[in-house]
C-alpha cells in the first residue's frame, strides 16, 4: 500500500456507508493535465485540450475529476475526492466527495504506464497517475468484479 492510499483510506472514512470499505485509492488528474502545466505554449494548449476532453468524458459518465483529486474504489462505489496536498506531495486531508459511481456501472479499468483508463457506459476516461498505483487499482477492480 502506498502512503497516498493509506492517507485517503484514513481520511475518507466519514464518506463511507456502513460496511463499505476502500479497497484501492490513488491521486489522479485528467489525462493531459501534466502536459498542460509542463511549459511551452504548444504543449500547454495540447495538454489543456486533452485534459478538457477527459474532464468532459468523466462528466458524461457521472464523475467529477480535476487536477490532483483522489480516486477511491470501495466495495460499492468508485469515488472521486477533493483532497489537499502538502508542498511535499503528501495528502493533508480529504475535503469532501466530488462524485460517485456504483461499481456495477464501471465496465473495465486498465493501466498503461502512467494512464489509468476507466471504461463506463461505453465511454473511456483517461486519468494520469503513478504507474504502481494504477496497476494496484486495476488489480483491485478486477478482483472486485470477479467476486461479484
Amino acid at each position: 500500500m502506498s502512503k497516498h492510499e493509506d492517507s485517503i483510506r484514513e481520511e475518507a472514512q466519514s464518506l463511507l456507508a456502513p460496511g463499505e470499505e476502500i479497497v484501492a485509492a490513488l491521486v489522479v488528474s485528467p489525462r493531459g493535465s501534466g502536459t498542460a502545466v509542463a511549459g511551452g505554449v504548444a504543449a500547454g494548449e495540447i495538454g489543456a485540450r486533452w485534459s478538457g476532453k477527459n474532464v468532459k468524458k468523466a462528466e458524461d459518465v457521472g464523475l467529477v475529476v480535476k487536477r490532483n483529486c483522489g480516486l477511491a474504489l470501495t466495495t460499492q462505489r468508485l469515488l472521486t475526492l477533493d483532497i489537499a496536498i502538502s508542498l511535499m506531495g503528501g495528502i493533508k486531508e480529504v475535503n469532501g466527495l466530488l462524485s460517485e459511481l456504483p461499481v456495477e456501472e464501471v465496465d473495465r479499468m486498465k493501466s498503461k504506464w502512467n494512464v489509468l483508463t476507466i471504461d463506463a457506459g461505453g465511454t473511456e476516461v483517461k486519468l494520469e497517475c503513478k504507474p504502481p498505483a494504477a496497476k494496484a487499482m486495476v488489480r483491485a477492480f478486477d478482483g472486485a468484479k470477479a467476486a461479484a
